[in-house]
């Protein structure tokens, strides 16, 4: 009897915490990891960004559950500075971080670009630049605090209301992914952009307004969108298979957030698939997520570009990089992002939001102004990381060991800009030095470099204060006849 009147509460009521949505979010994140180490493991889909999109629907589910909860708990009212102060609280510490170590130690980031990350404008930055450059996965951040920058004031909105903006939102989106794609021809402001993105955070959103009619018999159509998102989903896959590219680009966020949508709903009406989703692991993962998709180019980064870990299989490699992963976001989650979490927490009610967002503002002021300074006032008064040289050709492509030169084998590289003073060729984490001719650079590879057979990467890399700045990466095949 406790088993089915338990049952009941779940099919009825909206429980005050949702332990399958951090099972979710390490599922996402795990897509992002698979997709950006070892994408051959799963195929030609894309499962990172499909990773992202599902990220998009937790948030937009969960901030808005939070949202709804508080409007109808305080007569239609929302502390606004109260929720921006918990989300930076959650976000900025570590994000904050990562810039800082990514401008002054590695892999690299040049002062401009540091400010557009900082002021969480990284997918306006690349869409701009047409560029995937370190730290790509940012975009994605930028997406989400841009939708919490908009989003407690539309919830202030009366629920009928809400239900069309929410429609509206995914109607839109396909829209600007088609204009971006079709008549703007921005790839980058086709995936980058929050227009672009809004339909999985209103999926997230209808489905906490669904949520809370529950009580009066609303329920998710959770079978009726799943459907749609499988139409969707197949749609995408023929469109790829007969070459239409356009059909992934425009519909596959909305098919995931469909997918999404309906899974989280099923899982709320079904005792056994949250006894199988709360896992104590799953439920660790989704816990350290934020950290884990942070930290994850950097580790896999590191790995390829200055371990051996490289000329491992892709599965040892994904294997070796997720545990180190793990636990870098482990010592971040215990050390610094759970204190913060706490901080908020303790303060829900937002008596002490103003003073705790002045800290804030402080302590990142700390960092943005003396970098804010230097692009204004002291750009030539401190070495500049600037490297703008794209390699354009460059040879042999294959190194011969049984025939290499014991004096070194010369390699050029054909490229167009200048090269800064001091900039080095890195192989196999070794700096070596160049020489220059017209548009042409050229260096030696001596045997102790090459160690064994395998594909080594070769990049341009130039210091200046204490950055690093690297060119496009070109690959050299080693062997032996």
């Amino acid at each position: 009897m406790a088993t089915v009147a338990n049952t009941k509460i779940v099919q009825t009521e909206a429980r005050p915490y949702r332990p399958e949505i951090d099972s979710l979010r390490a599922v996402a994140v795990i897509a992002v990891l698979i997709s950006h180490w070892a994408p051959k493991i799963m195929g030609p889909v894309n499962w990172g960004h499909a990773g992202v999109y599902m990220f998009f629907v937790i948030s937009g589910f969960v901030i808005t559950r939070g949202l709804l909860r508080e409007r109808n708990a305080g007569q239609g009212q929302i502390n606004v500075v109260a929720f921006y102060t918990r989300r930076a609280l959650r976000i900025w510490p570590i994000y904050y971080l990562s810039i800082a170590f990514y401008l002054l130690i590695w892999p690299g980031m040049s002062g401009s670009e540091a400010l557009w990350h900082s002021a969480f404008l990284s997918n306006l930055f690349f869409s701009l630049n047409h560029g995937d450059g370190f730290p790509i996965h940012f975009w994605s951040l930028s997406v989400e605090e841009q939708f919490y920058l908009v989003w407690p004031f539309i919830t202030l909105l009366p629920s009928r209301i809400l239900w069309k903006v929410c429609c509206a939102m995914i109607v839109a989106a396909p829209v600007s992914r088609l204009f971006f794609y079709g008549h703007i021809h921005n790839v980058e402001a086709t995936l980058y952009s929050l227009t672009s993105n809004v339909d999985c955070l209103a999926f997230g959103a209808l489905l906490a307004l669904f949520e809370q009619r529950r009580q009066q018999g609303l329920a998710f159509p959770h079978v009726v969108t799943g459907c749609i998102g499988a139409v969707l989903t197949m749609c995408v896959f023929a469109g790829d298979l007969t070459g239409h590219w356009a059909y992934g680009i425009v519909l596959w966020p909305t098919a995931i957030g469909c997918l999404t949508a309906s899974l989280i709903a099923w899982m709320d009406g079904s005792p056994t698939a949250i006894a199988i989703a709360c896992r104590p692991t799953l439920q660790y993962l989704g816990r350290i997520s934020y950290g884990i998709y942070l930290y994850h180019l950097a580790v896999g980064r590191y790995l390829f570009d200055q371990t051996v870990v490289r000329n491992m299989s892709p599965l040892a490699f994904f294997l070796i990089a997720f545990a180190i992963t793990v636990a870098v976001a482990s010592a971040s989650w215990y050390l610094i992002e759970k204190p913060f979490v706490a901080l908020g927490r303790r303060h829900r009610d937002g008596s002490k939001s103003p003073r705790i967002a002045m800290s804030m503002a402080i302590a990142c002021a700390v960092l943005l102004v003396p970098l804010g300074m230097n692009q204004l006032f002291l750009r030539n008064a401190l070495p500049v990381v600037s490297l703008q040289t794209k390699i354009v050709d460059y040879g042999p492509r294959t190194i011969d060991l049984a025939h290499l030169d014991p004096a070194g084998t010369p390699i050029w590289m054909k490229i167009n800009g200048d090269l800064p003073p001091g900039t080095v060729a890195v192989i196999g984490g070794e700096r070596i030095p160049m020489w220059k001719s017209d548009d042409v650079v050229a260096f030696k590879l001596t045997p102790d470099l090459l160690l064994r057979p395998s594909h080594q990467t070769v990049f341009l890399e130039h210091r200046g204060f204490v950055t690093v700045a690297r060119t496009a990466q070109v690959g050299l095949e080693i062997g032996s006849n």
